[in-house]
């Protein structure tokens, strides 16, 4: 189980370090309407669920204020890890939520993922594409 814990945070870390720089020390307190960007959304809620809504640990207040510090970081997810691993239940709901969570949200924080959708217009300018990408002109 404890390879698996592992594999749980290192697969949710780029919604919780999102949600950690972009809520700062607020990160468990942040309301649903005020959750815009996709990935910080995602963070929120798995961090909300591995820590409850209440106060928020201190290496993640930490990590707020210094979300580039890797000793922070380390922390925070050996923090997670412990909790994940004394909880196969919670483990399982993390799981279930990064099955949800849309992959193309996680990037530089911020997920310009467009899908099933038609784009309209005589000019549409995109930057990097990549991936399985089809483009039609009509």
């Amino acid at each position: 189980m404890a390879g698996e814990v592992i594999d749980l945070v290192n697969e949710a870390w780029p919604f919780v370090s999102a949600a950690a720089g972009g809520y700062g020390a607020a990160v468990l307190k942040a309301s649903e309407e005020s959750a815009a960007e996709a990935a910080v959304s995602w963070g929120r809620r798995i961090l909300q669920r591995v820590f409850g809504a209440g106060e928020s640990p201190e290496v993640l207040v930490s990590l707020a204020a210094d979300p580039a510090d890797a000793d922070l970081q380390d922390a925070l997810r050996a923090a997670m890890r412990k909790v994940l691993a004394s909880d196969e239940v919670l483990a399982q709901q993390v799981q279930e939520m990064l099955a949800r969570a849309s992959v193309g949200a996680v990037g530089q924080g911020v997920s310009n993922t467009v899908s099933n959708s038609t784009i309209g217009g005589a000019n549409i300018q995109a930057g990097v594409i990549g991936g399985d990408v089809t483009v039609r002109q009509r």
